[in-house]
């Protein structure tokens, strides 16, 4: 056994003193006063160069470990919004598609076939996430193909 002096104490007695509580699944919780508090505490009172640079070690792992909790927490709160910013933007397309949708019926059958049809075919293409683009330019084409069939068995007259 080793003599040692009062002052010259292991690092690891005083790490026994920090106050820190481990949680489920290890996570570690501090106590009052925080942990890199006591490091400061420690490191003030430390005499001996190898020991500051330990302790100094320490509170290097335990702020990153501080770091790194925080990042997980942001990155938890941004992808919490973003769900609950997609839910919304879900419902609202919905609502909005289901409500074209009736007025689409409600225009094909009271007023005119076509333009009831175009609106129809919106809302269901918005209600199946159908870009309108694409949709419009088929629409375009399917009533060119029925103009000119038709006209094609019904010449214009000139």
């Amino acid at each position: 056994m080793q003599y040692q002096d009062p002052d010259d104490r292991p690092i690891e007695n005083l790490k026994e003193k920090l106050p820190i509580v481990q949680e489920e699944a290890g996570a570690i919780v501090p106590l009052s006063p925080s942990p890199l508090s006591s490091l400061d505490v420690l490191i003030a009172q430390e005499r001996s160069a190898e020991k500051i640079r330990e302790l100094l070690e320490l509170k290097d792992i335990a702020l990153r470990q501080k770091w790194q909790e925080k990042q997980m927490e942001e990155a938890q709160r941004q992808q919490e919004y973003e769900r609950l910013t997609q839910d919304k933007k879900e419902r609202t397309i919905t609502i909005a598609s289901s409500g074209t949708i009736a007025i689409g019926l409600g225009i094909m059958y009271s007023t005119s076939l076509l333009v009831g049809t175009f609106v129809l075919l919106l809302g269901l293409a918005t209600l199946l996430r159908i870009p309108f683009d694409e949709l419009y330019d088929e629409f375009l084409e399917f009533s060119d193909k029925i103009y000119e069939r038709l006209s094609s068995i019904f010449p214009p007259k000139l």
